[in-house]
């Protein structure tokens, strides 16, 4: 997702092993892409690599490492994408990510991270992408997410962690989103279906176990026509398939 050449060392897909060396990292001072996804890599990140000024894209993913994502990313100012899932990484997301202004995607999905969502991701101006899904993250979105102002977010997955609390309604308010993905956590009460069925430009909704003694009709009106992926499983749905589900020609999965 969103990989564009930049001027860097590429060593993807290159069967290596090993530890990544701290001390090779210091001098590479011009250094604007470091891609390691794809190997054997095992240990951790060495903090070291936040000192390369220049960098604009990390790629450390389908890797072996574990331990902490170090704070001192937060140090890389030039960064736009940051690519670390499936690892083994654990420990919590550091709110010194925030800092990142220049960052258009986060993916720390397939990991072991818990905590809870740092408030300061909501700095993020620049974000068009963040994918957390398949961790161990808690908490409520409703105060952790509510700073969030991108409006050029286009991608939130959060699936397949223990998030717990409402889903907020504030989630309607990032217009340009296309992919959203809620389900797999403990979320209970309130089901926004009328706000999440008017995001006009969402493509993939993924929603799932949402307990409530009440039960979701569905909404009486949608503009929803561009919808592809819809996915509301265990969520207490009640009453009548709406007739204007049949008007989606785009939608391949329901």
């Amino acid at each position: 997702m969103l990989t564009p050449f930049l001027g860097g060392r590429e060593l993807s897909n290159r069967e290596l092993t090993g530890q990544i060396n701290a001390t090779a990292l210091t001098s590479l001072v011009f250094l604007e892409k470091i891609d390691l996804s794809n190997n054997q890599l095992y240990g951790s990140i060495p903090v070291t690599m936040g000192n390369l000024p220049s960098l604009k894209e990390l790629g450390l993913s389908r890797n072996f490492l574990k331990g902490s994502i170090p704070s001192s990313l937060g140090n890389l100012s030039s960064l736009v994408y940051l690519y670390l899932w499936c690892n083994m990484l654990s420990g919590q997301i550091p709110k010194e990510l925030g800092n990142l202004s220049n960052l258009r995607v986060m993916n720390l999905a397939f990991n072991e991270l818990t905590g809870q969502l740092p408030p300061e991701l909501g700095r993020l101006g620049s974000l068009y992408a963040l994918e957390l899904s398949s961790n161990n993250l808690s908490g409520d979105l409703q105060g952790n997410c509510s700073h969030f102002t991108s409006d050029q977010l286009g991608w939130f997955g959060v699936g397949g962690n223990r998030l717990t609390g409402q889903i907020p309604r504030f989630i309607a308010n990032w217009t340009q989103l296309y992919y959203l993905s809620l389900s797999g956590n403990d979320f209970e009460g309130e089901l926004p279906l009328e706000l999440l069925f008017n995001m006009s430009n969402l493509e993939y909704l993924y929603v799932s176990d949402v307990r409530s003694s009440a039960g979701f009709p569905f909404p009486k009106y949608a503009n929803m026509t561009g919808i592809t992926f819809l996915m509301i499983r265990n969520c207490s749905i009640s009453g009548e398939i709406p007739p204007y589900i049949g008007d989606w020609s785009s939608l391949t999965y329901l």
